[in-house]
């Protein structure tokens, strides 16, 4: 059984008041000049291209649990007729980036429709070290961009070519890269965004809008506004970047040597794990050639080193944009998961690694009395090096002491009802157990499921964002919320 996950999600959301039936076919005013930009289900080629979400799970069935329509706007104008044509009439919607909101926060029922941005995803290169990117843009976008500029400019952006740029920074932002310069959204200069109702663009950054631009760089994604593009730094690259992939049979062993000596790595390294029943594969990426391998991972592949690798792939490249195309390829990321999916997260400091650690070692272990199913597997994700070299306080995003994201996913069979509530009673008896260990929850990694969620997501910021939040877009007000929007329920003290 398997099935592919892209890191990072959209955020945006729906839920309001209900619209009229036949939404697309009403006759309010304001619906008429959307039709000249909207795809509706009669169209059933365009249809299926706009309206899926990446998890299916989420893909309504039925005519009356999916959109009404999807808008497809390509300028500025067309974003505010449609943001405002919502507000006015009552309209919930969902504002979608890449889709890959793993919780199903980019899309609605039929009482609602569909902000789609991926018409504006273009890419405008400002100067040599500044890149402004449309709000619709993936990371297939940028990369094929920057690979046409030259190639040797780097940014910190996801390993899934599919991912969208903007919720992939509002939430964080950690890549292959970001050990070196930082998360995603550290290395944002300044956002354009529209309000909830598209009455005012404005801009964010350290000098206009302070506030609004601290917030969005950890917590912006379905809270405070529709972004329409984004200006961040880009930095050069090395001449060549090496991608490594080690295999293991022993996954408490494996485990063990990544927890041991994967903090203490390189800041120009990183690496990540994906493990299952009986079977772990180490991904490396650095900067430097392949003649550097073995003093790189002597801890990981040295004679002395048990367990050893059963598998080892290594490959050079000169261009970082085309080993992010080949890990890609290898880990089977595409834009749409072949099967609906559940997941959780959790983020680890130093101190709590090597228990957590232990924890999903021994729920890999085929004498386990409750063994992961096939349908599950877990994943290791690197954080660490100058991540960690900025105040909790200075973004919205406060984890700044992770060392490791661990997450867990499980998929079915569409239908399969009883497997799907199998491998989700699994995964939270996995995560019940991990919970003591983790600072706090990734909210690009969003889950329906995650308990007291608010403070998972956005720690000692969270009360600083609810005031934010109450200025630019307050719960309950207008067309465009969610389950888990800030403040939509009351914060825990």
């Amino acid at each position: 059984f398997h099935f592919s996950l892209c890191m990072v999600s959209v955020l945006f959301a729906f839920f309001a008041l209900a619209a009229p039936p036949n939404l697309v076919h009403t006759d309010s005013p304001c619906i008429a000049p959307l039709r000249a930009f909207i795809v509706t289900p009669d169209n059933a080629t365009a249809w299926n291209q706009h309206f899926p979400v990446n998890n299916p799970f989420y893909n309504g069935k039925t005519i009356s649990a999916q959109p009404a329509f999807v808008a497809l706007p390509s300028s500025i104008k067309q974003l505010q007729q449609a943001l405002m044509c919502a507000d006015q009439n009552h309209i919930p919607i969902a504002v979608r980036g890449g889709g890959h909101s793993f919780a199903g926060y980019s899309t609605t029922n039929s009482s609602g429709f569909v902000i789609s941005l991926s018409h504006m995803h273009q890419v405008t290169w400002e100067s040599d070290n500044l890149v402004t990117v449309g709000a619709g843009s993936t990371w297939s976008d940028v990369y094929a961009a920057f690979k046409a500029h030259g190639g040797e400019w780097v940014v910190v952006g996801g390993l899934c070519p599919s991912v969208g740029v903007a919720s992939y920074i509002m939430g964080g932002g950690v890549g292959p890269i970001a050990r070196k310069f930082g998360l995603g959204l550290d290395n944002v200069h300044s956002f354009q965004m529209f309000t909830a109702n598209g009455s005012m663009l404005v801009t964010a950054s350290a000098t206009e809008n302070p506030d609004l631009f601290w917030a969005l760089r950890g917590a912006g994604g379905g809270n405070f506004g529709i972004l329409t593009a984004l200006t961040f730094n880009v930095h050069v690259g090395g001449p060549n970047y090496t991608w490594c992939k080690l295999c293991y049979d022993d996954v408490p062993g494996a485990l063990q040597l990544m927890a041991r000596y994967g903090p203490s790595m390189p800041i120009d390294t990183n690496l990540d794990g994906e493990f299952s029943l009986g079977n772990i594969c180490m991904w490396f990426v650095f900067e430097g050639t392949a003649a550097e391998v073995d003093s790189r991972l002597i801890d990981f592949m040295g004679d002395h080193v048990s367990p050893q690798p059963n598998s080892v792939e290594i490959e050079e490249f000169n261009c970082f944009h085309e080993m992010i195309e080949k890990n890609a390829k290898d880990k089977g990321y595409s834009k749409y998961s072949s099967s609906p999916y559940t997941l959780k997260s959790c983020l680890l400091n130093l101190e709590n690694l090597l228990p957590a650690t232990k924890i999903l070692a021994a729920s890999t272990a085929t004498n386990s009395t409750n063994p992961l199913p096939a349908e599950c597997g877990f994943s290791l994700i690197h954080f660490g090096g100058n991540i960690k070299n900025v105040p909790q306080s200075a973004t919205a995003f406060p984890w700044r002491n992770t060392e490791y994201m661990a997450y867990g996913s499980c998929g079915w069979d569409d239908g399969d009802t009883d497997t799907k509530i199998r491998v989700t009673k699994y995964l939270e008896s996995v995560f019940d157990r991990l919970q003591p260990l983790c600072d706090g929850s990734y909210i690009n990694f969003i889950d329906r499921t995650q308990t007291d969620w608010q403070r998972a997501y956005y720690g000692p910021n969270l009360e600083r964002l609810v005031d934010i939040k109450k200025r630019w877009n307050p719960a309950g007000v207008g067309s465009w919320h969610f389950d888990q929007e800030l403040d939509h329920v009351p914060i825990n003290k």
